[in-house]
């Protein structure tokens, strides 16, 4: 066994002089050390970036999420209004009130397509690869009905 002896004849010069055999493990620790911050500097400074993106996004959803609440609000007051006018239709109606009834449908057929426009854009804003609710985004598909007079 080579090996033991090797060790056998440098046993003493280890015992005699331990600082160096110290400094030369605390040399290695502190390499080590080194190169696996190094290594792992990479991976965090990657994820650092990535969430640097993310906040960026969420800070431009949220600036779109006003447009959308605005326009909800909007969809919201339009259908009230729709509906009482739809209420108060009379076998005698007119054309006047057909007339607001058809313009408040359009108000509404409108809202509903600015805000699936502003749900995409809120969903590209967030993802890279479409919408909220897919890549499609929401879908609005409106019917404007009428009901004429009897």
């Amino acid at each position: 066994m080579g090996n033991l002896d090797f060790w056998e004849k440098e046993w003493p010069v280890i015992t005699g002089a331990p600082h160096i055999v110290i400094g030369g493990a605390i040399a290695l620790a502190i390499i080590i050390t080194i190169i696996v911050r190094w290594a792992y500097s990479r991976e965090i400074a990657g994820l650092k970036q990535e969430k640097n993106v993310k906040d960026a996004q969420l800070g431009m959803a949220r600036d779109r999420q006003e447009t959308m609440t605005a326009q909800i609000d909007t969809l919201k007051s339009d259908v009230l209004k729709l509906q009482s006018e739809v209420l108060a239709l009379k076998p005698s109606t007119t054309s006047y009130q057909f007339d607001a009834i058809s313009n408040t449908s359009s108000r509404v057929a409108t809202t509903v397509t600015n805000l699936s426009e502003a749900n995409n854009a809120l969903g590209h804003t967030l993802t890279a690869s479409g919408g909220l609710y897919g890549a499609g985004g929401l879908q609005a598909n409106v019917e404007v009905v009428s009901r004429k007079p009897e």
